[in-house]
């Protein structure tokens, strides 16, 4: 959504951290004509998939951001038969180290007691993935000035919020300060595209304002002057 050679980033908290998220329900099976005989692992699980959005509104505050998506249900195996089992993969996306954790447990905790109150049970799984990124105040300073000396004004741009997205480079950022920038590859005056659309395109015009950025950056930060 940003412009052809626009340079983007914020101060804080960039993107979240990104963890597997994967519940298996357990009820027992028997005949739908019959379905007091058994405890449909269906229902239970979209009771579970409906009580995982409190978790954002009702366990957070509102201004920490969080999103818990379950992206696959899986279960039955016949449409005259009360289900089983089902399991269900999703993604949780924090961006405070101490929010993923609460999140983490809360969670487990939820969906286990939603599981047991219907007569089932669950499993919990959290695969963890990249932690939350965040931009170092100074490296983020650093970029604007190196950005408005090289482009000129109003070329770079602070993002007001942090994306949900995740990215590897956090682990990076964990450990020594740090800055992630976005590059605008937009056409001015063009539509905004997802990134996994076949409609996206790249504005090629947008490569030598972030290179001469990404290089200037990394020799303002060894002394190297650009006069």
């Amino acid at each position: 959504d940003l412009d052809a050679g626009i340079i983007a980033s914020r101060k804080g908290p960039m993107l979240a951290a990104a963890d597997g998220l994967s519940i298996e329900i357990l009820g027992r099976q028997s005949h739908a004509a019959h379905p007091h005989t058994g405890r449909d692992a269906i229902v239970i699980a979209c009771q579970v998939v409906g009580a995982l959005q409190t978790l954002s509104s009702r366990f957070v505050s509102p201004t920490d951001p969080v999103v818990v998506t379950i992206g696959q249900f899986n279960g039955g195996i016949a449409g005259n038969i009360i289900a089983g089992s089902v399991k269900l993969k999703g993604t949780i996306r924090t961006v405070r180290p101490e929010t993923r954790e609460n999140v983490h447990s809360e969670l487990k905790k939820l969906v286990c007691a939603v599981a047991e109150g219907m007569g089932g049970s669950a499993s919990v799984d959290i695969a963890r993935g990249t932690p939350p990124l965040t931009c170092d105040e100074g490296m983020v300073d650093r970029l604007q000035n190196v950005t408005e000396k090289l482009l000129g004004p109003g070329r770079y741009v602070s993002l007001p919020d942090p994306s949900m997205g995740g990215e590897d480079f956090a682990f990076i950022t964990e450990k020594v300060p740090g800055l992630f920038i976005r590059l605008g590859v937009k056409k001015p005056g063009g539509p905004v595209t997802p990134g996994h659309s076949e409609e996206f395109y790249a504005d090629d015009s947008a490569l030598a304002p972030g290179l001469a950025v990404f290089a200037g950056t990394a020799l303002d930060f060894l002394g190297v002057s650009m006069e």
